[in-house]
């Protein structure tokens, strides 16, 4: 029998760049967990994508109305199972 423990990792304000940002969770979930991100200062047209979910982190691409990347900010939260230790 074994019991894995639900945990929560939320970030602080995070800022992309023009590219793909990848974000790196402080802790590696026992596998990907689900990922919510709340942007901060998105215009009008402003989109985002996430990719690439994986126990350790995701990439986030911010982009406009005409699909170039922009720099915006964001704040992400992580719900999943248990942490990787070593």
């Amino acid at each position: 029998t074994m019991e894995i423990v639900s945990r929560t990792e939320k970030s602080d304000t995070l800022t992309t760049s023009t590219s793909a940002y990848t974000a790196t969770f402080a802790k590696a979930f026992y596998q990907a967990p689900s990922v919510s991100i709340t942007a901060l200062d998105l215009a009008s047209g402003d989109f985002y994508t996430v990719t690439s979910i994986t126990a350790t982190g995701f990439v986030i691409t911010m982009k406009n109305s005409s699909g170039s990347a922009i720099a915006r900010q964001f704040q992400y939260q992580a719900v999943g199972y248990g942490a990787k230790e070593g």
